[in-house]
């Protein structure tokens, strides 16, 4: 007899994004993309002092409309009517229809497709900038993430300490 129960996923990936970067030949980094897994944009509070290219998708991944935005916002006023060799993945939205149809309103824009599978040993981001950025990335995290804990800590105690003050009077005023 086999017995079944049904599983369910909790944790990161529920709340997943995509970040996209973009360099150029000569080492230029364009505008970086991100893509939050969200039905409503997301509006920064701080400075977007990166000038951040921020999507929203509800798998938080890349479809063909925000590539489409990201090619017309970000791609064509950097390469504007250079020609530009484009390389990237065989991800299924780069290879739709739509995009297709964009591309070929932009003859000066030639795409290279980096053969599937081959991704980490033959896509220059990565090869040389994106292990490099994730280290960063996770690096920044877990700083951030310790000062938060660190400040919660610090809270607790002091509340701590404010309660057992209470205490310690209560009683002896008892």
């Amino acid at each position: 007899m086999t017995k079944t129960c049904k599983g369910f996923k909790k944790g990161y990936q529920h709340s997943r994004s995509t970040v996209g970067l973009t360099v150029t030949a000569n080492g230029e980094v364009l505008r970086p993309m991100l893509i939050l897994r969200r039905k409503q944009p997301y509006i920064l509070k701080i400075d977007n002092k990166i000038n951040l290219f921020m999507c929203n998708s509800p798998d938080g991944w890349a479809n063909e409309e925000i590539i489409i935005k990201w090619l017309d916002s970000v791609l064509l006023p950097y390469v504007k009517n250079n020609e530009c060799l484009l390389l990237w993945d065989t991800y299924e939205a780069h290879k739709s229809k739509k995009i297709i149809e964009w591309l070929k309103k932009h003859q000066n824009i030639n795409v290279g497709m980096i053969i599937g599978g081959t991704t980490d040993s033959a896509q220059p981001l990565d090869l040389g900038i994106n292990r490099i950025f994730k280290s960063a990335c996770k690096a920044k995290a877990l700083s951030y993430t310790n000062t938060l804990l660190e400040a919660l800590h610090e809270t607790n105690l002091t509340d701590q300490n404010k309660q057992s003050e209470k205490l310690q009077i209560g009683n002896y005023f008892l």
